[in-house]
């Protein structure tokens, strides 16, 4: 079963308490005005998180200290991964009059993210994140995101918005 990290079972196999997550954030962008009513902004980023928080596999330990006593599976919430972030976001924003009471602000937002688990520390003789969760980590996530909106206003009482996200 799921067992605090600091249980008797758990530093059996082990476990410590936990800590906090650790990171560092790189990042740089810029802005710029294409024409009057149209902006366009651009910022890439890096995470280095250290000690990333992310629960155990299964793993087998004796239920008591004795010698030959049978065993049980646990799992438990360790510091045991580090893994990076990288990516850019991109927002792209104008508005357009279709007549004196009635426009449209368009944007466009699109963000690529990478993630990829960059070191796992042993607990005991023991890989605890197994590579599947390694490979749902690194791939469960979509690497691309986009949302296009369009807000109409209409006078000053109505405004309407369609969006697509992708």
């Amino acid at each position: 079963g799921l067992v605090p990290a600091t249980s008797e079972l758990a530093q059996r196999a082990g476990g410590a308490e936990l800590k906090e997550e650790e990171s560092n954030n790189y990042s740089i962008g810029f802005t710029a005005r294409l024409v009057d009513s149209t902006s366009v902004t651009m910022y890439f980023y890096q995470i280095e998180v250290d000690d990333r928080i992310y629960r155990t596999g299964d793993i087998q330990v004796p239920i008591s200290d004795e010698a030959g006593a049978p065993e049980t599976t646990i799992s438990f919430y360790t510091n045991a991964l580090d893994v990076e972030h990288k990516g850019f976001d991109l927002v792209i924003s104008t508005e357009h009059a279709w007549t004196s009471n009635v426009s449209t602000d368009f944007s466009f937002a699109f963000n690529y993210n990478e993630v990829e688990v960059v070191g796992q520390r042993q607990i005991g003789d023991v890989t605890p994140v197994s590579e599947a969760t390694i490979e749902d980590i690194e791939n469960n996530f979509p690497e691309e995101r986009f949302v296009l909106t369009a807000l109409t206003h209409i006078g000053e009482k109505w405004t309407y918005m369609v969006r697509a996200n992708f």
